[in-house]
C-alpha cells in the first residue's frame, strides 16, 4: 500500500519524489500540497475576502496558493487526509516573509506578485516581516515563528500522533561560506525543528526512504537520481 505524503513547504519537497518519479510512484501517493506557505501564516486566522473579487487572470495554482492563504483551511485538511508522512521546509518563512494585517492576522509575503489579493480580501497592512535582512528582524521574526511551530506541532500531536514528520532542507555550503543571510536563517530554523523532534532530511529521497522504510527496503532500491 502506497504512503500518503502531505507536503507543507515549497517546490524543493515535491521535487523529492518527482527527481525519481517511476521509483517513488510505487510508494507514495501527495495527497496534500501547501505551496511556500509560511508557519506563521499556517497557524493564524482566517481573512476575510470577497470570492467575487477574484482576478480572473491569475492562473489556477496562483488562485489556489492565495485562497490557502486566507481561508488558513491547511489544519483542517491535513485532519481530513489522514497522512502517513507530512514532509516540511521552511522556504516560504527564509524568503518570502510574512505580512501582518491590521485585523492581526498573517499572510506569507508571496502575495505581492498576486495582482488580485489585495482587491479581494480588502486587506490593511500593518507591517511586513522579514526573517533574514538584519539581526534585529530575525529576532522578532524567529520569536512569532518558534512559537508558531510549537503550536503546529502540539496541533500533530493532538490529531495526527501516527504521522511521521520530517523537515527537507537543502545542502547550505556553499552559501553559507558565502555567509548568505537565507541559508543561516534556514539553519537556524532547522535546528529548533530539530530541538522539537522532528528530523531533518538532506534533500534527498534515499533518506526519505530510510525513515519511512528502514534498511529492508533500502537493499531494494538500485538507484536514486
Amino acid at each position: 500500500m502506497k504512503k500518503r505524503v502531505a507536503i507543507i513547504g515549497s517546490d524543493l519537497s515535491q521535487e523529492l519524489f518527482d527527481k525519481n518519479k517511476q521509483k517513488s510512484e510505487e510508494d507514495f501517493e501527495i495527497v496534500l500540497y501547501r505551496k511556500n506557505l509560511s508557519f506563521i501564516s499556517l497557524m493564524s486566522k482566517a481573512v476575510e475576502y470577497d470570492y467575487k473579487k477574484l482576478d480572473k487572470e491569475l492562473s489556477l495554482d496562483d488562485a489556489r496558493q492565495m485562497l490557502d492563504e486566507l481561508d488558513k483551511d491547511s489544519l483542517s485538511a491535513l485532519i481530513a487526509v489522514q497522512p502517513d508522512i507530512l514532509i516540511l521546509d521552511f522556504y516560504g518563512d527564509v524568503f518570502n516573509g510574512v505580512i501582518e494585517t491590521q485585523e492581526g492576522s498573517f499572510l506569507t509575503n508571496s502575495f505581492k506578485k498576486l495582482k488580485g489579493a489585495y482587491p479581494l480580501s480588502d486587506i490593511k497592512i500593518k507591517r511586513q516581516m522579514s526573517s533574514n535582512q538584519s539581526v534585529q528582524e530575525f529576532l522578532a521574526y524567529s520569536s512569532i515563528w518558534c512559537q508558531s511551530l510549537n503550536r503546529f506541532i502540539e496541533f500533530i500531536q493532538c490529531f495526527l500522533p501516527e504521522t511521521l514528520v520530517l523537515v527537507n532542507t537543502i545542502n547550505f555550503l556553499e552559501e553559507t561560506k558565502r555567509k548568505n543571510n537565507a541559508s543561516q536563517v534556514w539553519q537556524r530554523f532547522n535546528e529548533y525543528a530539530q530541538k522539537k523532534g522532528i528530523p531533518v532530511i538532506n534533500d534527498s529521497l534515499l533518506e526519505l526512504y530510510q525513515y519511512v522504510f528502514g534498511n529492508f527496503k533500502i537493499n531494494q532500491l538500485e538507484h536514486f537520481s
